[in-house]
């Protein structure tokens, strides 16, 4: 199978379009900041000292002769990576496993790259770089108030670090529909969902792939399950596999003809995927979500296990609030088992602030945009993308002008401001409509201020729940104060006359 054929490896037709999906939280440059301070033992710290002078592993000191990490892409130059500006020159790129360049990836797809960070933390050089895709193929249910949909039998969450990019402005949760296709960047451990770090809706593919861990094999067909799906292997290539072919519990990749009819999967290639653990001796981060637990002391990110201790760090919550499919950051060393020891462990909640609207101001020197009056702070950490017409692949602060189009989301910080997770820049849209999300105050019906934004509703405003129902104006009003929420229309003298006024999920990762 050529490389083409393995999903994202060559998106260059892809749209570049994006709306509403969340992206990656910046709260990772508070977790490995923690670690400056983190001599003694465990102890709790907190992510509302962000700033735009925060940064990431180099604001640690922390520094690794070989380093294995794991997370979202969150800008290019080189790649950068966990806070750290990697250096790719020399380094062997592959997506779903066959070679590729560093120019074929995309910011918000999620990599293990291997190399070595720098005495500074803020540099390091990669020797590798994977991409998997985690799925493609069309999406056959979607779950509007759980903020999720399902690709070939795989429950994909769209969460707050989520790049969702569709054609025509499509790209919100509620305006998917059944059939639509979509290619999913996520990290796939042993079972269960997965929470996508980036989701591209292209209107074809050349295969349908699914990643997942292998179950009810039976070696004399060549079938085996996946996701709850029948995968026919029998005629498959097989890479990368041991003698005895596949088996229980491996996490394997299958490539298959497109399937309009459904039902089984006929493999053209199946991929036994590596182990996301690095070797004895290797330090890094892995950000995704906790998918087994034993306890609190013992349990596996995304598959790769995790150990705490007595000397780790907490940063946003204690080691009480951990449990599946709970997101966070581990920063540690792997031992002989391949299990992170981790010196630092991070709780990356949802991004209750975004604004979407033209720019007010931009310092590139201190690190900060405004927009409807709200400052946001960036870092090392935070996601730079360019998805308007100009399609800057090196987009960043400095090249943000007065007047362009941004969404930016974050961690709030004040009344006004924000530590920014996310940067993206789009063409603005043709009914100059603006975007405010963040914890109401001030309600009385029909008024309320968000981020320091007064708003009014009216008439012909539509109130919906996390659903995309109807959730009628009393309701809304009720559930408001002290609640996130998503507010959508035009300015007029400084006010938010609302058009779309929503109450987001309870775990905030819907559009």
């Amino acid at each position: 199978m050529t490389s083409h054929q393995s999903g994202i490896s060559r998106p260059m037709g892809l749209p570049r379009r994006h709306h509403g999906g969340s992206l990656a939280s910046a709260a990772a440059a508070a977790l490995l900041a923690a670690l400056a301070s983190s001599c003694g033992g465990g102890s709790t710290a907190s992510n509302g000292s962000l700033t735009g002078t925060t940064t990431g592993i180099e604001g640690t000191g922390f520094m690794h002769a070989h380093a294995v990490n794991i997370g979202a892409i969150s800008g290019f130059g080189s790649v950068f990576l966990d806070g750290v500006e990697f250096d790719t020159s020399t380094a062997a790129v592959s997506i779903d496993g066959e070679p590729a360049s560093v120019a074929d990836l995309r910011s918000g797809q999620t990599v293990r790259l291997t190399g070595s960070i720098g005495g500074t933390g803020a540099t390091g050089a990669a020797s590798q770089v994977a991409a998997d895709t985690a799925a493609q193929g069309p999406i056959s249910a979607i779950d509007r108030a759980g903020s999720s949909f399902t690709v070939l039998g795989l429950t994909v969450i769209v969460g707050p670090n989520t790049s969702l990019i569709g054609p025509g402005g499509a790209t919100r949760l509620e305006s998917l529909a059944p059939g639509t296709l979509a290619t999913v960047s996520a990290l796939v451990g042993p079972g269960g969902a997965v929470v996508a770090t980036r989701v591209d809706l292209p209107a074809s593919v050349p295969a349908y792939v699914l990643t997942g861990a292998v179950v009810q094999a039976d070696p004399s067909t060549g079938q085996f399950v996946l996701d709850g799906l029948t995968i026919d292997g029998g005629a498959a290539v097989l890479d990368g596999f041991p003698a005895g072919g596949v088996q229980d519990g491996q996490v394997v990749q299958v490539f298959a003809p497109p399937n309009p009819a459904g039902g089984a999967l006929a493999a053209t290639r199946i991929r036994l995927l590596p182990s996301l653990a690095g070797q004895s001796g290797d330090g890094g981060v892995i950000e995704g979500v906790v998918s087994q637990f034993a306890s609190t002391n013992h349990f596996a990110v995304d598959g790769v296990p995790v150990a705490v201790s007595a000397a780790t760090t907490y940063v946003g919550g204690t080691a009480a609030q951990l449990k599946t499919n709970v997101r966070v950051a581990v920063q540690g060393g792997y031992d002989a088992a391949g299990t992170l020891n981790a010196s630092a462990l991070q709780f990356l909640g949802i991004d209750p602030a975004l604004v979407r609207a033209p720019v007010q101001a931009v310092d590139a020197v201190h690190g900060t945009v405004t927009l409807l009056g709200v400052t946001f702070a960036t870092a090392s950490t935070t996601r730079f993308e360019d998805l308007s017409a100009a399609a800057l692949r090196t987009f960043n602060l400095a090249a943000v002008r007065i007047g362009d189009y941004l969404e930016v989301r974050g961690q709030p910080t004040g009344a006004t401001s924000v530590a920014a997770s996310a940067v993206m820049r789009e063409d603005a849209p043709t009914d100059q409509s603006v975007e405010v999300r963040g914890t109401a105050s001030a309600v009385a019906a029909p008024d309320l201020t968000v981020l320091g934004v007064p708003a009014v509703t009216g008439a012909g405003t539509a109130f919906l729940d996390a659903g995309d129902d109807s959730s009628g104006a009393n309701s809304f009003f009720a559930k408001a104060p002290g609640s996130v929420v998503d507010l959508r229309g035009t300015l007029s003298s400084g006010t938010l006359q609302v058009l779309v006024a929503k109450l987001p999920s309870e775990a905030g990762l819907d559009d």
